[in-house]
């Protein structure tokens, strides 16, 4: 009897272990190009950058941008262009995740009445890691407008006055550990000529996703080690793109 119950307590503990590990597998993307998970490695600054939206601060120093090179709309790969190019990049302090971006967008569409009808930045932010886009999880984030809406007190953001660039923190409500990781994605919803011809543009394997509403991870580093899916970027050379 004893051995009995040795065995099923031993079974039990193997199936939590397999079934915490299929769930964490789920949980991350892999790129299809280099057979590597999908994530950013956001580094630890010694000094928090200002939330003003100008992308100044030493902080960003530290960080590697990355671009936005993913048309979700169309699922495929989007090409840097006069009508639209972008980068990102993040950092963290304490117990708050700070996000840069920085754009070109050759018609700006921010006066509309309804927020489907706005240029936007649509932002997941998961520190459970449940792997999927929700509700719950989303931060919309109109050009131009300071917050998001829906309202949250875990994020803060602010537009530099030209639109151009944005910054925004989110409270991750305690401290992550070195290499903790959570879920993380975001497009920017390009509206040039009505609501048809929105274009989701964002940061995703060069490949693709088999399923769209999966989250990527994002990775809290010490020590910032670039991986292949980090491409050299510098802030104020959108330009040089195409």
């Amino acid at each position: 009897m004893f051995e009995s119950n040795q065995f099923m307590k031993i079974t039990i503990r193997y199936v939590i272990i397999f079934l915490l590990l299929v769930v964490d597998a789920t949980a991350q993307v892999v790129d299809p190009e280099t057979g590597l998970f999908f994530e950013y490695k956001a580094v630890r600054v010694s000094a928090a950058p200002v939330v003003d939206g100008h992308l100044d601060d030493p902080a960003w120093k530290d960080a590697t941008p990355q671009q936005l090179e993913w048309d979700f709309t169309d699922n495929r790969r989007w090409h840097p262009s006069a009508d639209f190019s972008g980068v990102f990049a993040g950092v963290w302090f304490d117990g708050f995740l700070y996000l840069a971006f920085e754009f070109i967008d050759d018609q700006l569409r921010i006066k509309n009445n309804t927020i489907t009808q706005q240029d936007r930045l649509e932002i997941y932010i998961d520190p459970e890691r449940n792997g999927y886009k929700s509700d719950q999880t989303r931060y919309i984030i109109p050009i131009g407008q300071d917050g998001n809406q829906p309202p949250s007190p875990l994020l803060l953001a602010t537009w530099a006055s030209n639109l151009k660039s944005f910054e925004l923190s989110f409270n991750l409500r305690r401290i992550p550990q070195k290499d903790q990781k959570i879920n993380f994605g975001f497009y920017y919803v390009d509206v040039d000529g009505g609501q048809q011809s929105n274009h989701r543009i964002g940061w995703a394997p060069t490949g693709g996703l088999e399923d769209r509403n999966k989250l990527a991870d994002l990775t809290f580093a010490v020590a910032l080690k670039p991986t292949l899916n980090q491409k050299a970027m510098q802030w104020g050379r959108i330009k040089s793109l195409y």
